[in-house]
């Protein structure tokens, strides 16, 4: 009996510290065309779930943008080059509605529209915005962006609380178990 207290025990230990992988696999999303600026929603471009082949959307027949579990890119499909006029902001959101791990960090990992850089993207825990303002594209790949995702592994702290809480239980059993 104690023996199987005691691998009960260390299979609870085991998974508290287990980390769980990071990504947007599973996770319903939302992808919106914003214009003139950041609050304006021009098209609500479709509501989707995240899968290993990725959620993709199209905007008005000229670009596919598509979220992947871990990154999202924008395809010129339309097969000639697209401009994006001036304004305030003129460009995607993609909006995590729930699942997923939150959002971190976002790179440039592939570029190929003149003009595009870092400063062109703002993010926080569940929102990634790129503005494509005054930006032109050509057909193929346009850009692909990493995502990176905060750390679901539990604090030190929460380990030290769910240990002590863990012994405490083993000696409450073990005295019960000796009576």
């Amino acid at each position: 009996m104690r023996r199987n207290v005691f691998y009960a025990l260390l299979l609870l230990v085991a998974l508290a510290g287990a980390q769980a992988f990071a990504d947007l696999n599973g996770a319903n999303v939302t992808v919106n065309y914003l214009y003139p600026d950041i609050n304006t929603v021009y098209q609500d471009l479709g509501t989707g779930t995240v899968t290993g082949s990725g959620f993709t959307v199209n905007s008005f027949g000229q670009h596919n943008l598509t979220t992947y579990p871990t990154d999202i890119t924008l395809t010129n499909v339309l097969g000639s080059n697209v401009d994006f006029t001036p304004a305030t902001f003129n460009g995607y959101q993609v909006f995590v509605n729930s699942g997923g791990s939150p959002i971190t960090g976002v790179t440039i990992a592939f570029n190929d529209v003149v003009g595009f850089d870092a400063s062109r993207i703002s993010f926080d825990a569940t929102d990634v915005w790129v503005n494509m303002q005054s930006l032109e594209t050509t057909p193929g790949l346009d850009w692909q962006l990493d995502l990176q995702f905060g750390s679901t592994t539990p604090e030190p702290g929460t380990l030290i609380m769910l240990g002590t809480g863990i012994l405490g239980l083993a000696g409450t059993l073990r005295r019960r178990i000796n009576l």
